[in-house]
């Protein structure tokens, strides 16, 4: 297993010789293959930490028994060694934790944007990318994908998700069958905008 803070093209030339035939997989997919509750995934360049935490508040808020963790807060990997007695799983998750995963299948996923970040790890921004998309990779015909219709590259990627796709959007009226903004009117006065996809996304 690989910790997310060692990019992982490093650890593979330092150790391939060592890794042959041997899977290597990252604390979230080691999480995941042991995790008995549905799972809410959200990620994004920013306001991960804001969905996740808005979206676990408005669970509770509905009277359901919520961990929200991942890369805020706990581990998933220290919750899978508990009770596992919530109705669901809301985890932020990082680009760095989506480079190790395989069978990581979140029953929701939700990508908020992309903008260009770490490229002292990814030598494109195409890789920093693709590495986002991993989350949508296992998903099936019953699950959900939600992805920000205002930003090109995060909505262009509809067209080849096999998850059902719902999109957010903060500045305009989505179709009926779609995620839609009901008052963005406190987000858009936060500082760069950030907080308006998230409200739009746990909306």
């Amino acid at each position: 297993m690989t910790s997310s803070g060692l990019a992982a093209f490093l650890m593979i030339r330092q150790s391939a010789g060592r890794w042959k035939g041997i899977p290597v997989i990252g604390e979230v997919e080691l999480a995941f293959r042991f995790l008995r509750r549905p799972l809410i995934a959200i990620t994004g360049t920013n306001g991960k930490t804001t969905t996740t935490t808005l979206v676990g508040e408005m669970l509770r808020g509905s009277g359901k028994k919520v961990f929200v963790g991942g890369n805020i807060g706990s581990p998933l990997i220290g919750y899978v060694e508990g009770p596992q007695d919530d109705d669901w799983v809301v985890a932020e998750i990082s680009s760095f934790q989506l480079e190790r995963v395989g069978d990581f299948r979140p029953k929701i996923s939700a990508l908020l944007n992309l903008t260009e970040d770490h490229l002292d790890r990814y030598e494109t921004f195409g890789e920093y990318a693709a590495a986002k998309e991993r989350i949508f990779a296992r998903q099936k015909k019953e699950d959900y994908a939600l992805l920000n219709a205002d930003d090109p590259l995060v909505s262009a990627l509809a067209r080849g998700l096999e998850p059902q796709v719902l999109l957010f959007s903060a500045r305009r009226a989505v179709s009926r069958d779609t995620c839609r903004n009901q008052d963005l009117s406190r987000a858009r006065r936060q500082p760069g905008g950030r907080g308006t996809g998230a409200v739009a996304a746990g909306l």
